[in-house]
């Protein structure tokens, strides 16, 4: 029972190293060439892209999206550059890490305005106007405004909104 357990654990250690995605795997994973790996991945060759940071239409108006079109969110309880979602808070609303390099803006999107910010964890997150984004769980199609207004975890969530004057 223990091999069985113990093999388990790898399988699983081994699955998430290979995925690199944040959310069901939102960040695309590639090799080298932009293929999708097939079978047995080499290491050294996976490209993880950065996140862009794009617009998108939604029920609410214009909002802040990757490039799936997947909502970003804000949290009232973060202060500009400073995330305070942690634990319980990071398994609802997925904090948007850089991990495929600095965070880009689509054409549309100031690009002075996103950035990123580290987390207590040593990990970065994307920013916009110094806000932490996020996803929430509860979005499962592009454009899903689910989580705007949810209020949890000591402050209220909001869908990310582009700057003032469509920059």
């Amino acid at each position: 029972m223990r091999d069985v357990r113990a093999l388990g654990t790898a399988v699983v250690m081994a699955l998430l190293a290979v995925s690199c995605g944040t959310v069901g795997g939102r960040e695309t994973l590639t090799t080298g060439s932009g293929a999708k790996p097939a079978g047995r991945v080499d290491e050294a060759k996976i490209v993880v892209k950065p996140v862009v940071v794009t617009q998108g239409a939604s029920s609410i108006g214009r909002i802040l999206t990757d490039t799936h079109g997947m909502t970003f969110y804000t949290f009232s309880g973060d202060r500009p550059r400073l995330s305070r979602c942690a634990g319980p808070c990071e398994r609802t609303w997925l904090p948007v890490l850089a991990r495929g390099g600095k965070p880009q803006a689509a054409p549309g999107v100031d690009p002075a305005m996103v950035g990123s910010v580290q987390r207590a964890d040593g990990s970065y997150q994307v920013t916009y106007r110094g806000q932490p984004l996020y996803y929430s769980i509860r979005n499962k199609r592009p454009g899903d405004v689910a989580g705007a207004g949810t209020v949890a975890y000591g402050g209220t969530w909001a869908a990310a909104r582009p700057s003032a004057g469509g920059k």
